[in-house]
């Protein structure tokens, strides 16, 4: 700021005025609710001995920009004082009028200037014609109020004809003989006291209302330690008084002053988005549209360039509103800025997909995208399969991508446990294509632990849903001989030493024979396929995937409903929860 005011007079001094005001022109815009700036851009107009009309149209677009800041008093004086020097009384007036009505610090000396303005000229040097008029028939109609009521109290104890009805028909004539279109100052001494009277009245109720709306609003202010932007946070006691303030407002203060304050927040919570949300919210609960674009565009493009999320909001908004075009664009800004960011690569996806947009190329793009880190890709990679399967009803293409993502990472189960879902879900049910899946688990590299979890599965499979009682047996009996092992092992790590046994206690804890109490030989049967899912940890995602996502905070959760059609009640993700500007980044 200080160095626009700076330029803007060295500019002065060098004689290059057009400059100067092109300088000012651009600060005004840019810091619109800088007091400072708006002083000195006045200070030049006035200096440089502009037209009258131009001068004041300057101070008017101050005042329309930064007239209900609670410190913009000096603005306020300056425009005054420049109408004094030019003996534009009725002005003068207008002025006060609108000040007398705006919280600011100063609103006590105002209200004084504003009485010593009435007292010290003529009604109709400071009032407009109408204004005239209409102060006068006021004034008259207060006179025989007045005047009427004395009488009436005087003749409660007088006889008819004495001198208590004389005093008020000569009380009525003399305000009788004020013609209201006549010239002013021909006005009697008692109707202009009575007229100058009201006035001021009407200044004190303007002034007393307003010393109710600064005492609710001064405690906010004076917590304000930091209007301006700065690049350091703010302190958690700032943070709750800009958002207690702004509710305030929002509730008590009106439209106007509401989103004048958000303009003040917004400077100084720059780098908060929860306000230029906030904003954009109350905003679009006027239905301002304009507005909330504009505010978007100031938050992303200027503020907040990098944040996933707001720009996902303001996605959101455009297509609410109907427009796919600036949807797409807004999240393809971001993506560009993001290029990692699953968050933003998720919802341009689904705004395609609801678009009706086939994504076979996209999903491609992105899953050979070399930029992507492994964990992006398996997820991304998950979600094209169930993408085929149930928007495309694809089951043998999104079974190949399965397949293909095994081959390259054959060690992460959740891929398993979705090609698995995905032949559960074939109509009518190939139990051979179910069956080769569990062969696949049985040849890979997975841990013996989480083939076991496959094991009870097949057999599950076999018994509710197979064909062969010999093949049905010959799983019996091997699951039996797998419980037998781990219950020995169980007896073993009873028996071993004490550090043996913290050893053996905590491998147990990881079988799914020895955890929850299933290792008696009939644990099995006796429990539900849906408690056991949960018992084996079905439906989770693995253990190091499991891990990641609950450390980056992302939640897929709601794509892992398939068990309403099939078993998997857990989905076979169980991708636990993400946050739009930590994850992936």
């Amino acid at each position: 700021m200080l160095f626009v005011v700076n330029s803007g007079r060295v500019s002065l001094y060098s004689r290059r005025l057009f400059s100067v005001i092109q300088v000012y022109e651009e600060a005004v815009v840019a810091v619109g609710l800088s007091i400072d700036v708006w002083a000195a851009f006045l200070e030049l107009y006035i200096a440089t001995e502009k037209p009258s009309e131009e001068i004041r149209a300057l101070f008017e677009r101050a005042i329309n920009t930064c007239g209900l800041e609670f410190k913009s008093d000096r603005i306020w004086d300056m425009y005054i004082d420049w109408e004094v020097k030019n003996n534009q009384l009725l002005n003068i007036t207008q002025i006060y009028r609108r000040l007398l009505a705006i919280p600011t610090k100063n609103y006590t000396i105002h209200y004084e200037n504003a009485k010593e303005h009435v007292e010290k000229h003529e009604l109709w040097e400071i009032l407009s014609p109408e204004d005239m008029k209409a102060l006068r028939v006021r004034a008259n109609a207060s006179l025989t109020s007045n005047t009427e009521g004395e009488g009436e109290e005087e003749d409660k104890d007088a006889p008819p004809g004495t001198a208590g009805d004389e005093v008020t028909t000569t009380a009525v004539d003399t305000t009788a003989e004020d013609d209201v279109d006549s010239d002013p100052q021909t006005m009697s001494e008692v109707v202009k006291k009575a007229a100058k009277d009201l006035l001021l009245a009407d200044f004190e109720l303007l002034a007393t209302h307003n010393e109710k709306e600064v005492k609710l609003r001064w405690a906010f202010e004076e917590a304000i330690k930091r209007p301006y932007f700065h690049s350091k946070p703010l302190d958690s006691t700032q943070l709750k008084n800009w958002r207690r303030y702004l509710e305030f407002e929002m509730a008590n203060g009106g439209e106007d002053r509401a989103i004048f304050l958000f303009e003040r927040c917004v400077i100084a919570c720059a780098q908060y988005e929860e306000f230029w949300l906030k904003y954009t919210t109350y905003l679009e609960s006027l239905s301002r549209h304009t507005d909330v674009r504009n505010v978007y565009t100031r938050a992303c493009r200027q503020h907040l360039p990098y944040k996933a999320s707001i720009h996902i909001t303001w996605a959101f908004y455009e297509e609410r509103q109907g427009n796919f075009d600036e949807a797409l664009a807004v999240i393809s800004n971001i993506e560009m800025q993001t290029t990692d960011n699953m968050c933003v690569l998720n919802h341009k996806l689904n705004l395609l997909r609801r678009h009706g947009d086939d994504l076979n190329d996209l999903f491609t793009s992105y899953i050979d995208k070399k930029e992507l880190n492994a964990d992006c890709v398996k997820l991304l990679t998950s979600k094209y399969s169930r993408y085929l399967l149930k928007i495309k009803g694809d089951a043998d293409k999104a079974g190949e991508v399965l397949k293909d993502a095994i081959t390259k990472n054959p060690l992460h189960e959740p891929f398993y446990t979705q090609l698995l879902d995905v032949e559960y879900q074939r109509q009518p049910l190939d139990e051979d294509k179910v069956l080769a899946v569990f062969e696949l688990v049985n040849a890979s590299s997975l841990s013996s632990e989480i083939k076991q979890k496959f094991y009870s599965r097949r057999y599950e499979f076999i018994d509710d849903l197979g064909s062969d009682v010999t093949r049905l047996y010959s799983l019996y009996q091997e699951l039996e001989e797998n419980m037998s092992a781990a219950s020995k092992d169980k007896k073993r790590a009873h028996s071993a030493t004490p550090s043996d046994k913290t050893v053996d206690a905590k491998k147990a804890k990881t079988s799914m024979y020895t955890n929850n109490g299933t290792a008696a030989a009939g644990a099995y049967s006796s429990q539900s396929y849906h408690q056991q899912q949960q018992a084996a940890n079905y439906g989770s995602s693995g253990q190091d995937w499991n891990s990641y996502y609950q450390q980056q905070g992302m939640d897929y959760s709601q794509y892992g409903a398939y068990g309403q059609q099939g078993y998997y009640q857990q989905g076979y993700g169980g991708y636990t929860g993400y946050d739009y500007n930590t994850g992936y980044y």
